[in-house]
């Protein structure tokens, strides 16, 4: 949060919808509706994933910033949570996890709307 804050984002603003973000379970990483699932969380070994970080903090600052205007650095961050999502090895290899739960084409993961005070 502090790349927002320095970037001119109001604290209290943030703080209004971190908490928004958390009360609406925002912040659960296990169901597949999470954005964080196979990001944060590793659900083949069932424990926490830290290479995903990077991605995390994107995601971030995607979420509490306000979205982003660019359309390459957007269609950029869509498809690195849609890789993050896809299955590597096994008999689902290669297919992501959409929101639903559902099995789908890496690219047809999208972002979800941006949190709002």
């Amino acid at each position: 949060m502090g790349q927002l804050l320095a970037k001119g984002h109001d604290i209290d603003i943030l703080f209004k919808k971190l908490t928004k973000y958390d009360k609406n379970g925002g912040f659960k990483m296990e169901p597949p509706k999470s954005i964080w699932y196979m990001v944060l969380c590793d659900p083949a070994k069932d424990r926490m994933s830290r290479g995903g970080e990077p991605l995390a903090i994107r995601l971030l600052m995607y979420l509490f910033g306000g979205g982003i205007a660019d359309d390459k650095e957007r269609a950029a961050l869509r498809d690195a949570l849609g890789d993050a999502r896809t299955f590597k090895t096994g008999e689902k290899e290669g297919k992501a996890i959409d929101f639903n739960g559902k099995f789908v084409d890496p690219g047809d993961i999208e972002l979800p709307p941006v949190v709002h005070a």
